[in-house]
C-alpha cells in the first residue's frame, strides 16, 4: 500500500478504453502542513504503482511536487489501522482473524481486488467465495468490500459475486479504510514470487490464510453466472447458428499479450484443419480473415465480457489461446483445449477437467519463455512465434478428440440464493422511445433478482412503443403495460408508482440501462438499512461515443444533506430505489409538467426521510445532445430555482444549524450561496432569500450589493423563459 497526501486540491480526468473516470484528491489544509498535523480525510492510499502513475500524470501537467509520500509503516503501525490479514505462509485464517472471532460481525477489504485481468478476477472471485464460507463459521454478518486501482471494466463482474460486499476505486481515503476490522494488500501480487510456484486458485487461498489443501479439486472450480441481460440481448441470434443439431467451436486465438497469442497465419491453418477433420462450425469472437460456410463471425455479439460469457456457455466446445475463455468454459463443464505458450496457463488449468492443456515448447531444455507470462521482449515474442510455426494441425485435433470424449463431471459450485424475495415495482414512463425502449426493458427483464413487476407507462406515444413492449409481455408476464394521454414524465411515474404492488419502486427512464445486479444490491440495501427509506448510487454516462464513470461524493448527514443537494444535486432518476409508501406520503412527483424530475420529490422526501448513497454504479444514463443552456434549460432551472426557494424558505435554518453559533451559521450560509452560484444552473432565488437571512444576522455592504445584483439577474432569467 503506498499512503500520501496532495498539498493541492487534484482534479483530473483518466481515460481506459472508451471508459472516463475521474480522480479527485483534497488538498490538506494550509494549517495541517504548517503544524505537521493530519487527517484521515486528507491521506490517500492506493498501490505503489498507481501512485507512480498519478504522480507521472500530475508532473506531464505541469503539476511537480504536489503528493507527498507517507511511509506505510507509520500507517500501519497504528493500533487503529485494521490488521492486514493477507499474506502467503502467514499463518491460518483463524489465527490471522485473533480476538475478532468471538465477535458477531466483520469486515474486511481487498486492497487492488485481484489485479487488472478477467481470467485473475474470476479466480481471484471463487478465492473469495470459499473466503466468504469459511468466515460464516465464526460470524453472522460478513462484509467483503473490494477496492480496485483503474479497472473500472471489471466492476460488473464483482457486482454480481455476492460474496462481494462493494467496489470502491483507488485511491481511497485512510478514513474510509479505517470503518474495516482487516485488509487483504494484494498491491502487486502477480509479481510474487509465490504465484510460480502454485496455480493462482491455491495463491489466493494461501494468501487469504486457508490451506490450499483443505480445499477439493472440485470446490476450486469457478463459478460464474450468465448475465440475463447479456442472455436477453443475443439470445436469438445465437439460436440459429446452433439448428437442427449443429455443433458449435469457439476458435479464441487473442489474449493480452502477444508472446500468448496464436498468430493470424496459424489461426487460419488450425481451423481448416478443425473444419476438415470435424462436423464443427467454428464460431470466433475476434475477427479473423478467413471465409468458409462452417466459420462464422460473430464477434459482433460479444459487445461487452457479459456477452462473451453468454457466448462460451452456448457451444459445444473451445480451442483457445492462454486466456479467459478457459477459466469460463470449465466452469460450464465445456470441453476445452488451451494452446499454451507459458508454464502459468497449464498450471491455472490444473483444476479445471475439461481443460485439456498443450503447452507449446515443454519438452525442450532451454526454453526461454516458459515462465514469461508478461514478456514484451521482441525476442521472446519471435521465440513464441517459431513455437507456433512448429505446432502440428494434427495434435490440437488429438487433444480435441481426446478432451470431447471424456466424461466430464458438473461443477458443484452452484450459485448462492439471494438474500430476499421481496416484490420490486420497476417504473418505466416512456414517450415515443421505440429507439431505446426494448433495451432498457432488457435490461430490467435480465435482474437478479427475479421478483419483479415491470411497470411502463406509455405516456402517448405516437411511434412503436406499443408494439415493442407488448410483444415483449407475451415472452415475460412481468411486464404490464399502461396507456395513458400524454400529460408528463411525471404524471406517467405517478401513475405507475399508483399502479405498483411491490414494496419498493425502482425507477428507470425508458432511454436509460440497468446493470444486472442493480435491483438486487439496492434492495439488500434498504432492506437491511431499515431506517433508509431511499437509496440512489453512482452512474455511468454514455454520450454514444464514451462512457463516464461519475462518482458520486459522500452522502453527508443531515441537516448538512439538506444544502448539499442545493450545491451539487448528484441524483440521476434511474440510479433511485424508494420505499413506495413513503413515496406517496411526500406527494410523489410534481406533475406541473415543469418538473426536473426528481429535484423537487427528493428535497421533499429528505425532509421527512432518510436518504443514502451507494458508491457503486447502477445504471447507464443516456446523454442526448449538447451541453449549451437552451430556453428550455432556463425553464428548468426556474423551476429547480422555485422548488429550492419553497424548501428553503419552509427550513427553520437556525433551528436546523442550532449546533453552529451565529458567526458559523452565517459563513457557513455564505459558502453556500457562493458554490451554488457556480452551478451550470444557478439557483438565483434561493441564493437571495439566503443571503437576505444573512443579513438579519449580520449587515454587510458586500453582501447588499450582491443581493441586487441577483435580483436584476432574477428579472432577466424570468423574461428568458417567457
Amino acid at each position: 500500500m503506498q499512503f500520501f497526501i496532495a498539498s493541492k486540491n487534484v482534479y483530473m480526468k483518466k481515460k481506459l478504453g472508451n471508459i472516463i473516470y475521474d480522480i479527485n484528491l483534497r488538498g490538506i489544509p494550509k494549517e495541517y502542513l504548517e503544524s505537521g498535523r493530519t487527517s484521515p480525510n486528507y491521506i490517500y492510499v492506493t498501490t505503489e504503482a498507481h501512485f507512480r502513475e498519478i504522480q507521472s500524470d500530475l508532473e506531464s501537467q505541469d503539476y511537480k511536487n504536489v503528493l507527498g509520500v507517507i511511509q506505510e509503516e507509520q500507517i500501519v503501525s497504528n493500533p487503529l489501522f485494521p490488521k492486514n490479514i493477507g499474506g502467503v505462509w502467514k499463518g491460518s485464517l483463524e489465527e490471522r482473524l485473533g480476538e475478532k472471532i468471538k465477535s458477531e460481525k466483520v469486515s474486511i477489504a481487498i486492497i487492488n481486488g485481484f489485479g487488472t485481468a478477467f481470467g485473475d478476477s474470476i479466480v481471484g472471485l471463487r478465492a473469495t467465495e470459499i473466503l466468504y464460507e469459511r468466515l460464516k463459521n465464526w460470524f453472522k454478518e460478513i462484509k467483503i468490500d473490494l477496492f480496485n486501482r483503474v479497472k473500472v471494466r471489471n466492476f460488473n463482474l464483482y457486482l454480481r459475486n455476492r460474496a462481494v460486499s462493494n467496489f470502491h476505486m483507488l485511491p481511497t481515503t485512510l478514513e474510509k479504510l479505517l470503518e474495516y476490522d482487516f485488509v487483504i494488500d494484494l498491491g502487486g501480487y502477480i509479481k510474487k514470487p509465490e504465484l510460480d510456484k502454485m496455480s493462482m486458485i491455491d495463491f489466493f487461498l494461501e494468501y487469504m490464510g486457508i490451506d490450499k489443501d483443505s480445499i477439493s479439486p472440485e470446490e476450486k472450480r469457478n463459478r460464474i453466472e450468465i448475465d440475463e441481460i447479456a442472455r436477453l440481448d443475443i439470445e436469438e441470434d445465437i439460436n440459429p447458428l446452433k439448428k437442427d443439431g449443429n455443433k458449435l467451436l469457439l476458435f479464441h486465438p487473442l489474449t493480452s499479450t502477444q508472446i500468448r497469442t496464436i498468430p493470424e497465419n496459424k489461426s487460419i491453418e488450425l481451423i481448416k484443419s478443425i473444419i476438415d477433420n470435424t462436423d464443427y462450425t467454428v464460431v470466433t469472437a475476434v475477427p479473423i480473415n478467413f471465409e468458409h460456410e462452417r466459420f462464422k463471425n460473430i464477434s459482433h455479439l460479444s459487445k461487452t465480457f457479459e456477452h462473451f460469457i453468454y457466448i462460451i456457455s452456448q457451444v459445444d466446445a473451445v480451442i483457445t489461446a492462454g486466456t479467459v475463455t478457459y477459466h469460463i468454459a470449465d466452469s460450464f463443464s465445456i470441453p476445452t483445449v488451451l494452446l499454451a505458450t507459458v508454464k502459468h496457463d497449464k498450471s491455472n488449468a490444473r483444476y479445471y477437467p475439461s481443460v485439456k492443456t498443450v503447452l507449446l515448447g515443454e519438452d525442450l531444455k532451454n526454453n526461454p519463455i516458459i515462465n514469461k507470462h508478461k514478456s514484451l521482449d521482441e525476442k521472446d515474442i519471435e521465440f513464441a512465434n517459431l513455437l507456433w510455426k512448429a505446432l502440428k494441425p494434427e495434435t490440437v485435433i488429438n487433444a480435441l478428440n481426446e478432451v470431447t470424449k471424456k466424461e466430464i463431471p458438473e461443477n458443484i459450485n452452484v450459485s448462492i440464493k439471494p438474500r430476499y424475495n421481496e416484490l420490486v415495482s420497476i417504473v418505466i414512463p416512456t414517450y415515443n422511445r421505440e429507439k431505446y425502449i426494448k433495451e432498457a426493458l432488457i435490461t430490467a427483464m435480465g435482474q437478479t433478482h427475479k421478483n419483479l413487476e415491470i411497470i411502463v407507462v406509455d405516456d402517448g406515444s405516437t411511434d412503436n412503443t406499443k408494439e415493442i413492449v407488448e410483444e415483449l409481455a407475451r415472452k415475460d408476464s412481468r411486464i404490464q403495460y399502461i396507456y395513458q394521454e400524454n400529460s408528463g414524465a411525471d404524471s406517467a411515474r405517478n401513475t405507475g408508482i399508483k399502479k405498483a404492488s411491490g414494496r419498493f419502486i425502482k425507477l428507470l427512464d425508458s432511454d436509460d440501462l440497468l446493470f444486472s445486479f442493480t435491483v438486487e444490491r439496492e434492495l439488500n440495501f434498504l432492506m437491511e438499512n431499515s431506517d433508509k427509506k431511499l437509496v440512489y448510487t453512482d452512474v455511468v454516462l454514455h454520450d454514444g461515443k464514451v462512457f463516464y464513470y461519475r462518482i458520486i461524493p459522500k452522502t453527508p448527514k443531515k441537516p448538512e444533506l439538506f444544502f448539499s443537494f442545493l450545491i451539487s444535486y448528484p441524483v440521476i432518476t434511474s440510479t433511485v430505489m424508494a420505499d413506495r409508501e413513503a413515496l406517496i406520503d411526500v406527494g410523489m412527483f410534481d406533475e406541473t409538467g415543469e418538473s426536473p424530475e426528481d429535484y423537487g420529490l427528493l428535497l421533499r422526501f429528505m425532509k421527512k426521510y432518510e436518504i443514502a448513497s451507494l458508491n457503486v454504479p447502477s445504471a447507464i444514463y443516456r446523454k442526448h445532445g449538447g451541453m449549451q443552456i437552451t430556453k428550455d434549460d432556463k425553464r428548468v432551472q426556474n423551476y429547480m430555482d422555485r422548488a429550492a426557494y419553497k424548501f428553503v424558505s419552509e427550513l427553520d435554518i437556525e433551528k436546523t444549524f442550532s449546533h453552529l453559533n451565529k458567526k458559523q451559521l452565517e459563513a457557513y450560509i455564505d459558502s453556500v450561496v457562493s458554490q451554488i452560484l457556480k452551478r451550470r444552473k444557478p439557483l438565483i432565488k434561493t441564493s437571495i432569500y439566503l443571503l437576505e437571512f444573512n443579513q438579519k444576522l449580520n449587515y454587510s455592504e458586500k453582501r447588499e450589493k450582491l443581493i441586487e445584483q441577483l435580483k436584476e439577474k432574477l428579472g432577466e432569467e424570468v423574461k428568458a423563459t417567457e
